[in-house]
Parts: structure tokens; C-alpha cells; sequence
């Protein structure tokens, strides 16, 4: 397929780039893929993608194509509209749900979606839905001018076609490493110059042959390789252009001169005409030409500048055509050319307020409130970046004071919520030279701190937010300041200021919440001082009214407030439930925080496939909703949990890019549980003395790595470690230390089980066996792998102290327990230790639920629940054909030939 497409598009010196497009287009029927073409303007990505295109059409496949334009940059979902435009008939095949949040975003129903991943997802299954009849390419030019909610849908849907018949092939500008596209795409191509032969031969073909020698060679040097140089930069010189003036200038500007050069040779009514065309957009050459009078493109055409297409839009040859007309056109002109385009956008009120800013100078209160109504539409769409846009624009125009910063505060509330920390940067310096009242200066130091990530400052800054928490309640502004508490407390969370200021946060949740039946100030208590605490946050979370009357965003609060203090279980079971309800919602930046707690918690309590799954989906979601602090505390659970698994080499390598995340904001907690994850590969390794040495920090206040409730949960494990590698000592005073600020106090489960194995390895003979059934008391829950690890601690102490016969049955029973985990390292001590009591025991082989993925184990957990492909895929926001592979898959792994089968694999796994 390659050297065809090669041989047929009469593109010069392309022919491995086409190759390289050609076995893509090959292997779409089997599986999709995304693919960005980079380069510098006139590099030849449009030429590539315009013959990848074309070979797809020729295969009979849909075609679906869509270019930025400057001049919609701004409105929301735009550039996804005229994508979409020629399949919106087709939406009927989705689900009710995702068919109104489609059209809810083109404002063809009343739908309001409280995120864009809704709408992201419902584009998906459409495009996965065609291709189920015929392979789609969705083509994407000049990413780098899309509207940012366009963007960041399509940024989604290149994330997940692999298992779709769909290709999504896009193209843009160097320097563009941020935009969304270009973070999600599969593989980058990046076409190079062309070399001296096929420059030559371009040359030649597109009219050089009338230069000279000594003009032919100018126009080679100045064109580096660029084919549109190549093409545009003769008729320049042939017309005696600026380009001959012989000036240094970058390509891109070069080649923009020589397009408005062409320009002032059109006549005047046409030259308005292409203005238009320039700045409209998606307005087609109908509209345009109405706008402009009537007036004729044809001059145009005839100049090489624009083309019209078989349905009679407006197209210029080149995006730096239309780049080169918006420049070149003075200020008033390209003002009137915006003016015109307002009065015949029609029922368009988005696009008319955009080219009625773009018309207007100085303050102009209507131009304000009509983009005001922009960003309102925007934010009901989901389209959070957009409306942030048209609010900072409208502040621009507001004629009062007062509604310049009400606007600005609201952009920048909104920029808050999707991590937008550059638009709050830009905001703060807008509303530093006006007069803002006192409820302006705490919601501005509300955005603040919602994007402070910098966890290393001093303390001062809790006592600020319990200062603004106190001012907040004072003017009515009650939840303004609870979030401020949250925010006090969450800091002493990260960072450990010590009992004094804890207790200052605890009394103000009192004085300023005082509800309990409030997750946030639940959460805050737990946060602030978890072992003081405790009590009141466990008679919280454990209250059936509270947790009836909980929404998924409060169910999330309280499974973190439960994570806090250690009880683990009921973390698990709160989490749970809100990513249910979460995912239902549409709401992935928190799906993806519950996501984090979720797999902390499960991974404590030994439901390791869990964690893994939660992990492996929230360390997914966090690049696409920009969270780099929840991003490090999840890959430092997966690097834990892949230590616990013996598999050392991911581990580290996890470790390493939490840990790189970690640093850069001091965040202790996360580099605290780094620590307890290296720990565990050491120890499982059987290294026991490096694993004391890690883990030991941890405990220490003045290492960056220290964090208290991280060392309460590890006093077990660093007992152990101690004893094994003779530093009994130091594990002694740890344990007094934990046992003097435990006394009098409520434990959880987790810090109960933590104190109580290192009291039994740390015991007299005399009291020790009774110190380890204490451990062992099923009360304190089901802990699969701590237990495993008091057995495996209990039958060594038994065999050494010759009860060689009752040493075995709780080594057998810790090395039953730890193969089923997979914890291979400890399985090995087991085995090691059941050989010294006179007992062999083979290695457990791999079992055929080992060899799944972690989403493979996520949706045979689904499939058990009895959900169809289609509602698995609406939860895990992936296609139903992405989860009808990961079955393909599953099936010959497992052993099995159906459903109902997978389903019995997963509750014999669970009974296990």
C-alpha cells in the first residue's frame, strides 16, 4: 500500500513518510491509532495528510475532516461542530445519556454537562459506531489554532481507539508540545526538508525553470528543503515582490510576504471578500460574499489563494494564506471585516459576540454582557476553558469597575476548577490595579491556594487560611470558609507543623463547621490531626445517615477522612461508592482524586487487584485532567504495590517519577509513601537491614521524607525489619513514642493492627504468644497481607522457640496468603522458614489470572456484575468495542469461552 500511495500523489521526495502513512492506514481495520504531523509552515504536513486522506477516501473509508482557524479559536466547540457536522444524523445509536450531551453541546438540546468528558466520550462511541460499518480517519489541521474544549475532546478520543477502526491523523506547528493533541497522540511525524535532489526537482516542476542560474540558486538557498517555499518564493521573485529586497527573515514571515504580496494585485471588493473569508472562520463563501457585498472570490481563485470546495466553502490553499490576509489587512479594515461578519452570523450568538469584540474599541458594556453569555453557555456545555476565555475578554469590556472584577473573579473560580494556573496568573494581575472589596480579596485567595501546589512553605500560611476562614464566616460567606479550613488542614496533612497548630486548625473546624453532619469539615478534622481526631471522624464516616445523604463528591471527602485516620475498609467502601457515582456524573477530575484514595486504600488492606486497577485508571485520567500532585501519590501506591509483587525493576522506575513529581511541590506524603514502597522492595528482596535504613526516615521529623500517619501505619513493618537486622532499639522507642500519643486515644483498624504487630515482635517470651493472637483478632478486620506478615513473624517466633510442630500452621497459612497476593519475596521467606520446621513446600506456579492486565481484571470485575459492554465502556469512559477486545483477550488467558464463565473466575478468585 505504501510505494501505491507513494507512486500516486506526485509529491516529491516523500516517499518513507507516505510509507510510513500508508502502513498506518494498513493496519486500521484491525485497531486504531493517532498520529500528529509536526513541522515547521510550508513543511509539506498538509500535503502528507491531504494524500492520507485521499488514499482513505479511494479505500471507500469515511473521512471526517476538520482545520483550526484563528478566527474560532475562541468559541466553544467549534472546530468539534464542523467536524461532526456531516454524522450528527447518525446519533441516534447512542445511548440516551451521551446522545443529549452531543447535542446539548451544539446547543440542539437543553442539556447541562458539568464536565466535557461526557460530551468527549459520546463524540467516542459515535466515531467508534460508524466505524463499525466502514473505518473512519478523522483528519485534525493546525491543532494549534483549535478551540480548547475541541481540543481536549479530541485529545480524548486519540487516548482510546486502539481497539477502533479509527485513525486520527492531525497536524501541527513545532512548539506546540502543550496543546492537548499533541500530549495524547500515539506516535509523531516529523517531515524533514527535502534534500537537494527532490528540492531541485519541486523547483523545477512549479515553475523555477524560468529563473536564471543565479536566481534559480537564491530561491534554493533561501528555501532550505520547504516545499512551499519551493512552490511560492519563484513567483515572488518573477513579480519582483519583497522577498527580492533580499531581507533575513524567519520562513514563516518570508512566505506570509509572499502570499500578501499577491494580495494587493486582487481588486479592492475581492482583497474585502478574502479579508472575510479570513476572519469568518467556518463561515462559508455564501455568507462571506453577502457580507462583503456580493462581491466575486474569483480573482482570488485565479491567484492561487483560495479554493472552493464541491459544496462551495470557502478554503485557502494554505493556513499561512489566511494567517497572511489577517495580517496584512490594517486595523480598521480587519474591524469593519469583524463588524460585517457580526451582522450575518445569524442565529450564531456565540460567533457574533466574538466579531462583535473584535469589532469594538475601548469599554463597550454590551459587547461585555454578550460575551458574559458566552462563557455561561460555555460553562453549561462543559467547556470550562472557553468560558474562562470569554469571561477575562468581557472583563476587558466592562464599562464599571465592579462588573470588570465580578467577572474576573468568576474566570478565575472557573480556572480553579480545571487547573488552568496561567489564567489565574493573568487574572491576578488584572485585578491588581483595582479597588477590591473584602469578599473580592478572600474569593481571590480562594483561587490562590486551589492551585498552590507548593507544599514546602511555612506554616504561616495554615494560620493565614484560618485567619481568612474566620473572615469569610464573619461576612456570610460560610463556604467560603470551610474551604479555606479544608485548605489549612490539608496542609498540615502534607506537611507536619506540629500538635500546636493542628489543634489551632481542629478548634476553628469547630468554631466555623461545627455541623457534623459536613464532609468538609469531617475531612478537615481528619486531615489536620488524624490520631486526636479519630474518635470524631470514625462515628462520622461509620454514620448511616451521613453517608445516605452524601453525594459522590462528599462520599469521596469522607473515604479520604477515613484513609487519613487508617480505617482502611471503610475508605474502600466511601471511595467506592463515589467513583460509581462519579463516573455517572461525568465527573473525572474527582473520579480521578477518589480514584487515588481508592487505590491507597485497597492496597493497605490486601485487595491488591483493586488497587491496581484504580491506579492503572486514575495514573490514565490525571494527564487528561492535569493533576500532577494526585498523579504522584498514584504511582507511588503502584510502585508499592509492584514491590510487594517482587517486580523490583517497575517499582523503581515508578518510584523514580513519583518522586520527580513529588520534589517539585514538597510534597511530604508522597514522598513519604516512595520511602514505604522502597521499603518493601528491599524487605521482599530479603534485604531487611536496607529495608530498616529506608523506612527509618520516615520516622524522623527533620528528613523531607517524614510524615506521621504515613510511620504510624509503617510501626509494624519497621519492627519487623528492625528485629530482623538487629536494631531492636531503635524499633523500641518508635513503638513508645506511638504508644504515648496513642494512649487514652480511639485507633482505627489500621493503626490498631500497625501497633499491635510491633508489640508482639517486641514482646518477652513470656507474653508473646498471647501479643500475637492480639494482632491476629479478627475483630480489627480482614488484612490479608499484614496478617500474613504477623503469621509469617508468629511461626518464626514458634520455631525458634522449639514449637517447631505449632510454628507450621501459621506459616503455611502466611505462605498461602501471600501467593495469592502475589507477594512473591515473602512467599520465599515463608518457604525458607517451613524448611527449617521440617516442612517442604513447592513455589506456587503463575495462575492464568496473573497473566490480565490491570483493566482486563477491572472488566472481568465488571462483567461479573453483570454490566453489558456498552455500560462497561460508559464507566470506564472508553468504547464498548475497546472492552469487547479486552474480552478477546481475556478469554484464552482465563481459559474460558463466555461470559458467565469469567464471572465464576471472579467469584472463585474473590472466596480464595
Amino acid at each position: 500500500m505504501g510505494p501505491v500511495m507513494a507512486d500516486t500523489t506526485g509529491l516529491i521526495g516523500r516517499t518513507d513518510e507516505l510509507a510510513r502513512l500508508g502502513a498506518l492506514l494498513d493496519a486500521v481495520p484491525a485497531g486504531g491509532s493517532s498520529l500528529l504531523v509536526r513541522g515547521d509552515a510550508g513543511i509539506g504536513k498538509s500535503a502528507l495528510v491531504a494524500a492520507a486522506a485521499e488514499d482513505a477516501a479511494a479505500r471507500g473509508w469515511r473521512v471526517l475532516r476538520v482545520e483550526g482557524a484563528q478566527g474560532e479559536a475562541l468559541l466553544p466547540l467549534a472546530a468539534l461542530h464542523r467536524l461532526l457536522l456531516p454524522v450528527l444524523g447518525e446519533v441516534g445509536a447512542l445511548p440516551a445519556g451521551e446522545r443529549d450531551a452531543l447535542l446539548g453541546a451544539f446547543g440542539l438540546a437543553e442539556v447541562s454537562v458539568p464536565e466535557i468528558y461526557r460530551l468527549a466520550l459520546a463524540v467516542l462511541n459515535l466515531l467508534t459506531e460508524i466505524a463499525a460499518v466502514s473505518p473512519v480517519v478523522v483528519v485534525v489541521e493546525d491543532t494549534h489554532w483549535l478551540d480548547r474544549s475541541s481540543a481536549a475532546v479530541l485529545a480524548f478520543v486519540a487516548r482510546r481507539v486502539a481497539a477502533d477502526a479509527v485513525f486520527l491523523l492531525a497536524s501541527a506547528r513545532p512548539g506546540e508540545d502543550d496543546e492537548p493533541i499533541a500530549e495524547a497522540v500515539a506516535a509523531v511525524l516529523e517531515p524533514a526538508p527535502l534534500d537537494g535532489d527532490a528540492a531541485a526537482a519541486l523547483l523545477d516542476r512549479s515553475g523555477g525553470g524560468a529563473l536564471d542560474p543565479a536566481r534559480r540558486a537564491a530561491v534554493l538557498a533561501a528555501a532550505q528543503g520547504n516545499p512551499l517555499a519551493l512552490v511560492e518564493l519563484p513567483r515572488a521573485l518573477l513579480a519582483g515582490g519583497a522577498w527580492a529586497a533580499g531581507e533575513e527573515l524567519p520562513m514563516t514571515d518570508r512566505l506570509e510576504r509572499a502570499f500578501a504580496d499577491r494580495l494587493g494585485e486582487l481588486p479592492e471588493a475581492t482583497g474585502t471578500a478574502v479579508l472575510l473569508a479570513a476572519l469568518a472562520g467556518d463561515m462559508d463563501a455564501v455568507a462571506a460574499r453577502a457580507a462583503a457585498g456580493g462581491d466575486d472570490l474569483a480573482p482570488a481563485v485565479a491567484a492561487g489563494l483560495i479554493e472552493r470546495d464541491a459544496a462551495g466553502r470557502v478554503r485557502f490553499r494554505h493556513p499561512l494564506v489566511r494567517s497572511a490576509v489577517a495580517r496584512a489587512a490594517p486595523v480598521d479594515r480587519r474591524m469593519a471585516a469583524h463588524a460585517a461578519l457580526a451582522a450575518v452570523a445569524g442565529e450564531d450568538p456565540d460567533r457574533r459576540a466574538w466579531h462583535r469584540a473584535n469589532a469594538t474599541l475601548g469599554a463597550d458594556e454590551s459587547v461585555a454582557a454578550d460575551l458574559q453569555a458566552v462563557a455561561r453557555r460555555a460553562q453549561r456545555r462543559g467547556a470550562i476553558a472557553d468560558a474562562v476565555s470569554a469571561l477575562e475578554r468581557a472583563a476587558d469590556f466592562s464599562v464599571a469597575g465592579e462588573r470588570r472584577t465580578q467577572r474576573l473573579l468568576h474566570a478565575a473560580e472557573l480556572a480553579a476548577e480545571i487547573g488552568q494556573v496561567a489564567a489565574i496568573r493573568r487574572v491576578e494581575a488584572a485585578v491588581g490595579a483595582l479597588e477590591l472589596t473584602g469578599s473580592d480579596r478572600l474569593r481571590l485567595e480562594a483561587v490562590r491556594e486551589a492551585v498552590d501546589y507548593d507544599m514546602s512553605s511555612a506554616g504561616e500560611r495554615v494560620d493565614q487560611l484560618i485567619e481568612l476562614a474566620d473572615t469569610a464566616q464573619s461576612g456570610g460567606l460560610d463556604d467560603l470558609a470551610r474551604q479555606f479550613l479544608v485548605q489549612a488542614a490539608f496542609r498540615c496533612w502534607i506537611v507536619d507543623f506540629g500538635g500546636a497548630r493542628e489543634a489551632r486548625v481542629v478548634e476553628a473546624v469547630e468554631r466555623v463547621v461545627g455541623d457534623a453532619f459536613d464532609p468538609r469539615g469531617v475531612v478537615a478534622r481528619a486531615y489536620a490531626a488524624p490520631l486526636d481526631q479519630a474518635a470524631t471522624v470514625l462515628a462520622s464516616v461509620s454514620d448511616p445517615e451521613l453517608v445516605a445523604t452524601a453525594d459522590p463528591v462528599g462520599l469521596h471527602l469522607l473515604g479520604h477522612a477515613a484513609s487519613c485516620v487508617g480505617e482502611f475498609h471503610v475508605a474502600a467502601r466511601l471511595c467506592g461508592a463515589a467513583v460509581d457515582g462519579l463516573r455517572a456524573e461525568g465527573r473525572l477530575t474527582t473520579l480521578t482524586q477518589a480514584l487515588r484514595i481508592q487505590a491507597w486504600a485497597t492496597l493497605r488492606i490486601g485487595h491488591w487487584d483493586v488497587c491496581a486497577t484504580a491506579g492503572t485508571e486514575a495514573v490514565r485520567l490525571t494527564h487528561e485532567t492535569r493533576q500532577p500532585l494526585v498523579r504522584a501519590d498514584v504511582l507511588s501506591a503502584l510502585a508499592a504495590l509492584a514491590a510487594l509483587r517482587g517486580d523490583l525493576e517497575r517499582a523503581a522506575a515508578l518510584a523514580a517519577d513519583a518522586e520527580a513529581l513529588a520534589l517539585d511541590t514538597g510534597n511530604h506524603v508522597t514522598l513519604s509513601t516512595i520511602e514505604v514502597g522502597r521499603a518493601f522492595a528491599a524487605a521482599g528482596d530479603g534485604r531487611s537491614g536496607d529495608a530498616f535504613d529506608i523506612l527509618i526516615r520516615v520516622f524522623r521529623p527533620g528528613e523531607p521524607v517524614h510524615q506521621r500517619m504515613q510511620a504510624v501505619w509503617a510501626t509494624g513493618a519497621l519492627t519487623e525489619y528492625a528485629v530482623l537486622s538487629g536494631h531492636d532499639d531503635a524499633a523500641r522507642a518508635e513503638v513508645a513514642a506511638l504508644e504515648e500519643r496513642a494512649a487514652g486515644r480511639a485507633l482505627s483498624s489500621g493503626v490498631a493492627i500497625s501497633l499491635r504487630h510491633a508489640r508482639a515482635l517486641l514482646a518477652e517470651p513470656e507474653v508473646a504468644e498471647a501479643r500475637f493472637e492480639e494482632a491476629l483478632d479478627p475483630a480489627l478486620g480482614v488484612w490479608p497481607f499484614d496478617s500474613a506478615r504477623i503469621r509469617l513473624s508468629y511461626g518464626a517466633w514458634l520455631r525458634r522457640q522449639r514449637r517447631v510442630v505449632d510454628s507450621r500452621a501459621p506459616l503455611r497459612a502466611a505462605r498461602d496468603a501471600f501467593d495469592r497476593l502475589g507477594a512473591s519475596g515473602w512467599a520465599d521467606r515463608a518457604r525458607v522458614e517451613l524448611a527449617a520446621a521440617g516442612e517442604d513446600s513447592t513455589r506456587r506456579a503463575p495462575e492464568a489470572w496473573d497473566e490480565l492486565t490491570p483493566q482486563e481484571v477491572q472488566v472481568a470485575q465488571m462483567v461479573a456484575q453483570g454490566l453489558s459492554n456498552k455500560e462497561i465502556g460508559q464507566r470506564l469512559y472508553v468504547s464498548h468495542r475497546t472492552i469487547a477486545s479486552h474480552l478477546y483477550r481475556m478469554f484464552p488467558k482465563l481459559g474460558v469461552t463466555s461470559r458467565a464463565q469469567i464471572a465464576r473466575a471472579v467469584a472463585e478468585r474473590e472466596r480464595a
